[in-house]
């Protein structure tokens, strides 16, 4: 999928746009120039191009022995964990029918949700761990590449160096195409292109 798709769908997504919007809300009165583009280009977009290996397939499933699933490689436990975070944000029993059925479901696929729904999920995971503040992302204070490592990187401290390289190498190609995509353009005119640190 190119990343003006990956942009538009995740905007456009009913359930993502409940995600981004709450986000937004919550973060708003601290960082007053988050927005939902924001948080889509500056971390989601990024996070989604390295996990997914620059495809932003949210069917793709982990090669080799690994088990991770979707465009956020979401690991079955890191998912349950998730889904926990996501459920936070709803009052009991109004949850949205899709977290009640991956919720049911034993073995937390990510790729039985939608790109706009792993979307959300990540978004209510990140909004819920303890110190993930995507607005510091947002406004510049942490790169998506240390933001990345400590709330959503799931691996073994042995294989860190590796992935942290990898990560920055595909964040430079995340870069580069969202520049080539014109996607600064159809952005706000009051805001800022993001900052890739």
């Amino acid at each position: 999928m190119k990343l003006k798709q990956f942009r538009h769908e995740i905007l456009n997504d009913p359930d993502a746009k409940i995600a981004l919007e709450k986000a937004v809300e919550i973060k708003k009165s601290k960082y007053p120039e988050i927005t939902e583009e924001k948080i889509v280009d500056m971390i989601l977009g990024p996070i989604a191009y390295h996990e997914s290996d620059k495809t932003l397939d949210p069917m793709i499933t982990q090669g080799g022995s690994g088990y991770a699933r979707g465009v956020y490689q979401f690991e079955p436990p890191s998912m349950n964990h998730a889904i926990v975070r996501s459920k936070r944000y709803f009052e009991e029993g109004k949850e949205p029918a899709w977290i009640k059925k991956i919720d049911s479901n034993d073995d937390y696929d990510a790729t039985k949700l939608t790109l706009g729904q792993q979307s959300a999920m990540l978004i209510y995971d990140l909004l819920g761990k303890t110190g993930a503040d995507i607005g510091m992302v947002t406004n510049g204070n942490i790169g998506i590449t240390q933001f990345w490592r400590q709330f959503h990187w799931a691996g073994k401290d042995a294989q860190l160096g590796n992935k942290l390289e990898t990560f920055k190498e595909h964040k430079a190609m995340y870069q580069k195409e969202y520049n080539s995509s014109n996607l600064n353009r159809v952005r706000h005119v009051k805001e800022v292109p993001p900052n890739f640190k």
